[in-house]
């Protein structure tokens, strides 16, 4: 599935506009043709319509790996556009999920030449979107070649000491995790002559290492062509009780069955937002822990 889809009707002339807008942006010359006006039409897409329609277009022969490629390249390269590209749904998620259609459809050649062609031009827009970030966090979480970490990691001192002048403590703190989880996907990496990787990986607080464990676990996933019970929950723990907990245990097991909620959890980056932070923390524990129940008193915290 690329886009989370709920049950909706659509009308023929809704289906038939974003065919024809995916159809112009899909092009060689696709970028010389976005006006403001056709710009300001695809941010209000719904996600629901777009999973349709891109299956129905890549199934007729009307899409395809190259053209949805040129889409993707397109999207990314007008990050900074002057005009707000998205509304309600995040720019970054546009880009993931139209990424995602590549792997759903096995095109997974050319995802890699988006990689290939766009990392440099993230990694020079890290300090002023925060969409190049979390584009970038995605596709070192995907790719299984070493060198777009390695592209992030030949930037490092650099963007360290852009940093340190910025008092930009956030970036920082995100481009830590990326490195963190890129070492975990590329166990096999040498990291003896990377002076600052060594200063992160030894020296600055540990990540929770269930959550690179989930992140390792996802990369798996994009590179299989199938894989069995994919929703299935391998672990049955608990929750043990603080004391009157026993609702709130309820309600985080109960959203922990949502198969959709469980897997958006559990594959986004979160920062800011503190409480879905320690939320993921208890999902990746309930997914992953070897004991019959964990401890949910970080999260009873916070609420």
């Amino acid at each position: 599935m690329t886009f989370r889809t709920r049950c909706i009707s659509f009308s023929s002339s809704q289906i038939r506009s974003i065919e024809h807008l995916f159809d112009l942006i899909s092009t060689d010359n696709s970028k010389n043709k976005l006006s403001p006006a056709i710009l300001s039409l695809f941010s209000r897409i719904q996600l629901d319509i777009a999973d349709i329609t891109l299956k129905a277009m890549f199934a007729d022969g009307r899409l395809n790996g190259e053209r949805l490629s040129i889409m993707i390249k397109c999207l990314i390269e007008l990050i900074d556009a002057p005009i707000q590209l998205i509304q309600s749904i995040p720019y970054d998620t546009w880009i993931i999920g139209l990424c995602n259609a590549l792997i759903t459809f096995n095109q997974h050649e050319y995802l890699r030449k988006i990689i290939d062609e766009t990392t440099l031009f993230l990694i020079d827009h890290l300090q002023i979107s925060d969409y190049a970030f979390q584009i970038l966090f995605w596709f070192v979480r995907y790719d299984k070649r070493i060198q777009i970490f390695r592209y992030i990691l030949d930037y490092l001192p650099n963007l360290f000491e852009q940093l340190k002048l910025n008092s930009n403590d956030d970036l920082k703190t995100r481009i830590i995790e990326l490195c963190h989880m890129g070492v975990a996907i590329h166990p096999e990496y040498n990291i003896s002559n990377e002076i600052i990787l060594k200063q992160i990986i030894h020296s600055l607080p540990q990540p929770d290492l269930n959550i690179l464990s989930n992140h390792r676990i996802a990369h798996a996933r994009y590179h299989s062509i199938i894989i069995e019970n994919e929703n299935k929950i391998q672990n049955r723990l608990g929750i043990i009780n603080l004391g009157n907990t026993c609702y709130v245990n309820s309600v985080l097991q109960a959203l922990y069955q949502c198969n959709l909620f469980r897997k958006y959890i559990l594959e986004h980056y979160f920062n800011q937002q503190i409480v879905l932070k320690e939320l993921q923390i208890i999902f990746a524990q309930l997914n992953l822990s070897k004991r019959s129940y964990i401890n949910a008193i970080n999260l009873v915290n916070f609420i």
